[in-house]
């Protein structure tokens, strides 16, 4: 993540994801099982937040796909926009709050399928110091393009978090498992891990850019 302090009052937040798979065996012909590593679909969400809001968290602003996948299966081929907004609450002992994006395809290479998606993060953390955290795990996942039966992905999952602060930059190492019990029938997936490594930068500017 990236802050920036536009004014005295409103802050923005820029956070890029660049994810990175090793997706089991799957069928990619018949009789044929492959496994599929490499880049995903680089995520990015700008966030205007207000500056002074106490303990709330809140932002709101565009956010965006890029297809940088280095493979078919690890991405969806497809420039995407649309809205997202963060609402949280944040005290010494605990985070609660929830982070929805929605994506709409507006260009990409025309053999993939168009999107219109909904990544929603449900955020219910616990601190206990030292820099340790534990959390519930999980993106709620709709395709509104899908037949009814497979619209949703719905997982449950922990994730246990340690911040390590290399010189004055803060890192957040994530650990995380998940078990989907609702997902699609045929490529859906029934479970993960999944780790994170995410910097906290300094501001880039001291002070306010306007």
């Amino acid at each position: 993540m990236l802050p920036l302090s536009l004014t005295k009052d409103w802050n923005l937040i820029t956070r890029p994801v660049m994810p990175f798979y090793n997706i089991v065996p799957h069928e990619t012909a018949p009789g044929n099982f492959e496994r599929a590593t490499g880049l995903g679909d680089l995520a990015l969400v700008e966030l205007l937040s207000p500056a002074n809001s106490g303990n709330w968290i809140l932002g709101a602003g565009p956010t965006a796909i890029f297809p940088t996948a280095t493979s078919r299966f690890t991405g969806q081929g497809k420039w995407q926009l649309g809205p997202s907004f963060v609402a949280g609450y944040l005290t010494k002992e605990y985070f609660i709050g929830v982070f929805p994006q929605q994506w709409w395809s507006i260009g990409g290479v025309h053999s993939r399928p168009d999107t219109n998606q909904m990544n929603l993060q449900p955020i219910a953390t616990i601190f206990f110091g030292d820099g340790w955290s534990l959390g519930y795990s999980g993106n709620i996942l709709a395709d509104w393009n899908a037949p009814s039966e497979d619209v949703w992905t719905v997982p449950i999952g922990l994730g246990l978090s340690k911040v390590v602060k290399f010189g004055r930059l803060p890192v957040k190492f994530q650990l995380a498992v998940q078990y989907m019990p609702v997902h699609p029938r045929i490529s859906g997936q029934e479970w993960n891990v999944q780790v994170f490594i995410i910097p906290v930068l300094p501001k880039l500017i001291k002070g306010t850019l306007f």
